[in-house]
């Protein structure tokens, strides 16, 4: 991408408005293949589709009748690529990170528990006159992957501590997590898993910056809340901080917007508890690229992490269904001890974001100390689907406040 500027505006507290500029660039990621989520198409026979799709080898996908009818000729003749060429995202978050300039990185294995959370650290964590930002990834269950963008942080002299939570991504995990490692479905455990990252590498004697996104910013918040030593701005994108109100603002802002059959269709899995259907996935599906990531089709950093989440940790703490809340989550809420806060606080968060207002308005009122950004453009991966202005956000937040 050329290098070039946008501006965006940032909403404070006290109702007053700036406007940030910034340019950019790019860089890669290793992606690795398990499970995806959603179920692939059904494989069919190209010779019945009645325009051709002749050239389709025999070992590619080829479109059947009904995917044709649901994305239309152009789209399914991309999955009569070869899976080969298929198995690579058309999109690379490297290629759509402004000012990306392969900051490198070290790989880090820490034992938490007895088992070893793996560990990257961009930029020069010695020398570097800017604290670094440890950044805590969503799901749960999730693997860090697809925060990637923000690495581009390192470019500017920010240090940037990415982690895989324990039997996530990389890290190391158990064949029975309720036998051998049950700490792992509890909410408690990555409080402690934060604290050992962050105490690694010495950086309460240094002080350091905490990002949370989704889930992470659940983590963010009750680790904030403890007011450790050396913490001295947290940003908290995509955040939550009462579940019920979440399902509540889902239902009003985003559910009920949705056409009647659709509406039908989610109730029927949410009172059957059938989450497994290729109706209910294909729904899911089509509200991701809206709500979730809108950047479509999902860059290589957010399918490799879609095709690496951890279910069994998603569905203890988040719960099985896509549209509400359940698990441990289920009725979660910190709300009234946010004022506890003392750090300054960066509230994040998309216009499209599963996240909508009452969620993040109740937040703002309870943290004392808080900024607000939306991104315009943006669902729930605002560091995706705006990753230049995002970027510059998060920097001139932090940067702010260590002139100070």
């Amino acid at each position: 991408l050329a290098h070039h500027s946008l501006g965006l505006t940032m909403s404070i507290s006290s109702k007053s408005t700036t406007t940030l500029q910034g340019s950019w660039h790019r860089r890669p990621l290793a992606t690795r293949k398990k499970q995806h989520r959603v179920s692939k198409p059904p494989e069919c026979n190209a010779s019945k589709l009645e325009f051709p799709f002749e050239d389709c080898s025999s070992q590619s996908h080829r479109p059947s009748r009904r995917e044709v009818l649901q994305l239309g000729v152009a789209s399914a003749f991309l999955a009569c690529i070869p899976e080969s060429a298929n198995a690579e995202a058309l999109l690379s978050c490297t290629a759509i990170t402004p000012d990306w300039c392969e900051p490198g990185f070290k790989r880090f294995s820490i034992a938490v528990n007895g088992l070893d959370v793996a560990c990257w650290v961009y930029g020069d964590l010695k020398h570097s006159t800017q604290l670094p930002l440890v950044v805590v990834h969503g799901g749960p269950g999730f693997p860090h992957t697809y925060l990637q963008p923000l690495a581009q942080l390192a470019c500017d002299g920010r240090p940037v501590i990415f982690y895989d939570q324990v039997c996530v991504g990389e890290s190391e995990c158990v064949a029975d997590l309720k036998r051998d490692a049950p700490w792992t479905l509890t909410i408690d455990y990555y409080l402690a898993e934060l604290a050992d990252v962050i105490e690694y590498f010495d950086l309460p004697e240094k002080g350091y910056h905490v990002l949370g996104h989704s889930w992470g910013s659940v983590v963010a918040q009750l680790y904030a809340l403890r007011q450790p030593a050396g913490l001295q701005g947290l940003v908290l994108a995509g955040a939550i901080s009462d579940a019920q109100l979440y399902k509540r603002a889902q239902e009003d802002f985003i559910l009920s917007t949705l056409p009647p059959h659709i509406q039908a269709a989610i109730d029927k899995a949410e009172r059957d508890q059938q989450y497994d259907t290729e109706l209910y996935a294909a729904i899911a599906e089509g509200l991701t690229s809206f709500y979730t990531v809108r950047t479509s089709p999902k860059p290589d950093c957010v399918q490799s992490a879609f095709d690496n989440v951890n279910e069994q940790i998603y569905t203890a703490i988040q719960g099985p269904s896509e549209f509400t809340i359940g698990g441990k989550l289920k009725n979660w809420s910190i709300t009234h001890k946010l004022a506890g806060i003392q750090v300054p606080t960066l509230l994040t968060n998309g216009k499209y974001d599963t996240m909508q207002p009452p969620v993040t308005d109740a937040m703002a009122e309870a943290i004392p100390n808080v900024q607000r950004q939306l991104f315009e453009r943006s669902g729930h991966m605002t560091m995706v689907d705006e990753p230049g202005p995002y970027n510059v956000a998060v920097q001139d937040f932090l940067s702010s406040l260590e002139l100070k």
